[in-house]
């Protein structure tokens, strides 16, 4: 026959689909932390969704996260933040006390994009109130993270220094 079928065997499934699963329950953990660090800055919040890789390439967008409002101008769902901004949070994570110390401007940004969009499912639909928000909530935001209440206010200062007037 012209046509000949051949299953992949079962250890080649396997070490295919076992990093996929342990990826996933990675970013969820990860969300489920990021969740916790809104929670304790702005109470009840919806919630953190961190965009999967395939997500990312299908991803149009310009923004680093976004809240989407009803007409009322409540926040319909979870904070979505973009695969980078994720990827850098869970790298301050994962950064060693002294590495803390000198955070990259990616990791900076990642940090306040979590304050920003928390902000924003308080309630506060106003980009220039989210952003005045997030900018007084940097440091609690890093402190959550992991960082000392020093490392988390040299953050929140070289942020505002560094990234804020770009």
């Amino acid at each position: 026959s012209p046509f000949h079928v051949t299953l992949l065997p079962d250890r080649i499934v396997v070490a295919l689909v076992v990093p996929l699963f342990v990826t996933e329950r990675q970013w969820i953990s990860a969300e489920n932390r990021f969740a916790a660090i809104s929670r304790a800055e702005a109470g009840n919040v919806i919630g953190i969704h961190c965009q999967r890789l395939g997500e990312s390439l299908t991803y149009a967008g310009s923004d680093l996260g976004h809240v989407q409002f009803d007409e009322g101008g409540f926040p319909t769902g979870p904070a979505t933040l973009v695969y980078d901004t994720c990827r850098g949070l869970s790298t301050y994570l994962d950064m060693t006390p002294r590495e803390r110390d000198h955070p990259t401007e990616e990791v900076m940004v990642a940090v306040h994009v979590l304050t920003h969009e928390t902000a924003h499912l308080t309630g506060l639909v106003s980009e220039a109130e989210a952003e005045c928000w997030a900018m007084q909530h940097d440091a609690r935001t890093a402190q959550g993270l992991g960082a000392t209440p020093a490392q988390a206010q040299a953050l929140a200062e070289r942020y505002w220094r560094e990234v804020y007037p770009r």
